[in-house]
């Protein structure tokens, strides 16, 4: 076997779009609707007075064609910059179709034409930077096509579902790229992403970090919150479900049965639904409603947000939350509140931005301080 850099589908359909528009832009006006209609129809009628292209009135008739075949180009371009996620989104779910069609009908032609010309093009991808940092002798394959290798990297748990669980559950090495643990308070870009050896989160260590990178944090949390009534259970989510096993309807009932055992507080549950955008700012939710009390949560970055908001937690799977929260639910009532210094610091080493990944950055601190 040998080492593989698993192309996701979100990479795979982001490259594609980059495609679609630097086509449009290096065709330019495709059409010049105005500009043919003055040359080729007016410049060329018989006996027509715009017959002599250099007189005043035909030089200004043509600058105005110009200009406004011009500015609809440019129109068409900004149309694609600003739906270029909602473009990537819909390739991204038809990935299957468009490599079938790139092969004419052939996927496996499609699929090495795809990773073929991803490899050749200027875009720099987390597979083509990061992957190729981590393992340079590593081949490219789409996730259909993925058997097994001695080790992997992989961006992302969508589409990739099956090939992290085969690695977990069978102690397989691979390298994971996804989401930061503090997107939410900037702005809710994807500004950092974290790079995780053989797991798909941190957890809590005995290291101690420095504080240089504490100045990337837009903000810092909230003072821990000392009162409020209800409970907020964030519910894992479908995939976390699959990659852990968890059967969802037992796992509420669990969770329902032990915490009535050491309170008697409300306990409110949230389905971890939809994306993002769909399932709202927790973060935000949680600073506006006072009643909360604290959150309980599998793995997710819930537990990140809950912190930043001052609200206290309990981590029940592995999550860099642990080291600043609770780990069982009998200690509902003896909720951690203590310092989080070095925790903030752990965490400012554990998510890179984009030119960290491709700079080398996150490798040299990867390799210090986590591998």
């Amino acid at each position: 076997m040998a080492d593989k850099i698993i192309l996701g589908h979100d990479e795979i359909a982001h490259h594609l779009t980059w495609l679609t528009l630097q086509r449009a832009f290096r065709q330019g006006p495709k059409i010049w609707k105005m500009t043919n209609k003055l040359v080729y129809y007016d410049r060329y009628r018989p006996n027509h007075p715009m017959n002599d292209i250099h007189s005043d009135e035909f030089q200004a008739k043509l600058q105005k064609a110009v200009r406004k075949d011009f500015s609809g180009w440019l129109e068409q371009t900004a149309r694609l910059r600003k739906n270029f996620q909602k473009l990537s989104k819909i390739i991204e779910d038809h990935i299957p179709i468009f490599t079938k069609q790139v092969g004419q009908g052939d996927i496996s032609l499609g699929q090495r034409a795809i990773v073929k010309q991803i490899l050749k093009g200027k875009s720099p991808g987390f597979s083509k930077t990061l992957g190729k940092q981590l393992l340079p002798k590593a081949k490219f394959v789409y996730p259909e096509t993925y058997k097994d290798a001695d080790d992997i990297f992989i961006r992302n748990i969508i589409h990739n579902e099956n090939i992290i669980t085969d690695r977990i559950k069978n102690n397989k090495p691979f390298w994971f790229v996804d989401s930061g643990y503090t997107n939410f308070i900037h702005g809710g870009n994807k500004r950092f992403h974290r790079v995780m050896r053989n797991d798909i989160h941190h957890t809590q260590t005995n290291k101690t970090f420095p504080a240089d990178r504490l100045s990337k944090f837009d903000s810092f949390p909230q003072p821990w919150r000392t009162d409020g009534d209800t409970i907020l259970v964030i519910e894992p989510s479908k995939w976390q479900c699959q990659l852990y096993d968890i059967d969802i309807t037992k796992w509420r009932k669990e969770v329902k049965v032990e915490l009535a055992k050491h309170t008697h507080r409300k306990v409110v549950w949230r389905e971890k639904a939809g994306t993002r955008k769909t399932r709202g700012n927790l973060y935000l939710d949680l600073l506006d409603d006072p009643s909360i009390y604290c959150v309980v949560h599998y793995n997710s970055n819930a537990g990140t947000e809950a912190v930043w908001a001052g609200v206290p937690i309990i981590t029940l799977g592995q999550h860099i939350t642990e080291a600043v929260g609770r780990t069982e639910l009998k200690d509902v009532e003896r909720l951690y509140r203590g310092p989080i210094g070095n925790w903030l610091c752990q965490l400012s080493y554990s998510q890179f931005t984009f030119g960290e990944l491709i700079d080398g950055t996150a490798r040299t601190i990867l390799e210090k301080y986590h591998v």
